[in-house]
């Protein structure tokens, strides 16, 4: 991507973007997909454990054993933090799903700023994940692992934003093409 911006290979750029978009869209969905079958039931009170009704639930659990004993702890601020990624960040991660699949222009801004704040708070949680002096991960390398990919996709979004070509919409391209009429007429 960035080798095609300096070659000034505008073709392949707008085609790699395109695919850097729909890779952010399959990623944002599965961050909503988790969100429901899994950290919402969490945050209204299903107990992480093997006896859950909820298959994602209990399966989870067994991941809290190899990783993450904050996980099925739950103290209050990390069910906390799982309630705000449930409910105040999933809206987001559904309307940038949309939005990188059918080129909304206006989610630049809004992809920016939600993901600048979804980096802010996955660092604190992993770090207070990882100081926790009652609950501390039971393989840290793992539960950084896991957790940097919640990072990972908002960072590769920031930069797909910052230095990715800027999408246009159909009144800019009818606007360009006006001007570029308007001075075929001129000469």
């Amino acid at each position: 991507f960035f080798c095609c911006v300096c070659c000034g290979d505008v073709e392949r750029e707008m085609g790699l973007a395109r695919v850097t978009d729909i890779v952010l869209a399959l990623f944002f969905t599965a961050f909503v997909f988790v969100s429901v079958t899994l950290e919402g039931p969490v945050c209204l009170g299903e107990k992480v454990s093997p006896e859950s009704t909820n298959y994602f639930v209990a399966q989870s659990y067994f991941w809290g054993l190899e990783a993450d004993n904050i996980w099925i702890q739950q103290p209050t601020w990390s069910r906390s933090a799982v309630c705000f990624h449930a409910f105040g960040f999933a809206p987001f991660y559904a309307t940038f799903a949309l939005g990188y699949l059918l080129k909304w222009r206006w989610i630049r801004q809004l992809a920016v700023a939600v993901c600048a704040a979804k980096l802010y708070a996955g660092a604190l949680y992993m770090t207070a994940n990882l100081m926790d002096p009652d609950y501390p991960p039971t393989n840290p390398w793992l539960f950084v692992a896991q957790s940097a990919s919640y990072m990972l996709i908002p960072l590769l979004t920031l930069i797909r934003e910052w230095a990715g070509p800027k999408r246009s919409s159909s009144s800019d391209h009818a606007k360009s093409s006006s001007r570029s009429s308007d001075k075929t007429k001129i000469h």
